[in-house]
């Protein structure tokens, strides 16, 4: 069945092997290949995006026997489908979780979730509205910023020019400022104009890192929604891109962040 989802996928597409991938777990009586069938199910439903048969079939998978490989791709899996959920401020603990548990199994691949943990450090320079707020009634408060004299709207979508990335990643060497311009996503032309739906940090620990060179969102924008969260805030010379230009110190931040989660949880 396992085998036959690979084939589906090639004729039908992801659905078609997530649907497989669901169908070997039920056929499985085995409680010690259940629990690497309920993740690999897991994985294929949230990438044929159904995010709530996701998260049931990685209930299942935590009440399994894994080994450490497949307990980090759990972590792996779960930060996944907490964005998908809209509880994005969840994931950077959870990767950085799975990053340490892969040091020592696969170098490489922890290289590759240590640098997802970074880009999921939502609150690196971001705005942090409340339910209320956008992202654009933020920024009206406050002195427009250098990168909004080079971006261009066009096909529902916010392009960064050429001539700004300067103004996005300026302290990083040519090379990857050109990697970084060219990866960027494009958001939607109407993001600054979305409001949010829950508010980790009004009940969750929260930590800032204010950009002070950020000439793409107001340092001082940045300041103002820190305190406003009661984060523990962390200022640091760099562009908009501090996970970029200063990763050790966001990794440090993140962690120090996960384990007073933690903590926390014991606690409670």
């Amino acid at each position: 069945m396992e085998r036959s989802a690979d084939r589906a996928q090639a004729r039908g597409g992801l659905a078609a092997a997530a649907a497989f991938r669901q169908r070997a777990l039920a056929l499985t009586a085995d409680a010690d290949r259940r629990g690497s069938r309920a993740l690999a199910a897991a994985q294929a439903k949230l990438a044929a995006g159904e995010p709530g048969t996701a998260r049931d079939l990685l209930a299942i998978a935590r009440r399994s026997t894994l080994d450490e490989l497949q307990v980090a791709t759990l972590h792996v899996v779960s930060a996944r489908l907490a964005f998908a959920l809209g509880r994005g401020g969840e994931a950077p603990g959870r990767l950085l979780k799975a990053a340490e548990l892969l040091k020592p199994l696969d170098p490489t691949r922890a290289r590759e979730i240590y640098s997802e943990t970074l880009y999921a450090a939502l609150y690196a320079g971001r705005l942090a509205a409340n339910e209320e707020e956008t992202s654009q009634s933020q920024q009206d408060k406050f002195p427009v910023t250098d990168v909004f004299q080079h971006i261009e709207v066009a096909d529902g979508r916010v392009w960064l020019l050429p001539s700004g990335v300067d103004t996005f990643a300026g302290d990083l060497p040519e090379e990857e400022k050109q990697v970084v311009w060219a990866a960027a996503t494009a958001p939607a032309a109407d993001l600054f104009n979305q409001k949010v739906e829950g508010v980790a940090w009004r009940s969750k620990p929260s930590a800032y890192v204010v950009a002070k060179n950020d000439r793409t969102v107001q340092p001082d924008l940045q300041r103002f929604v820190a305190k406003r969260m009661g984060a523990t805030t962390y200022e640091v010379e760099s562009s908009h891109v501090p996970m970029l230009s200063n990763p050790n110190l966001v990794v440090d931040v993140i962690r120090t962040a996960a384990n007073a989660l933690e903590e926390e949880s014991l606690v409670t």
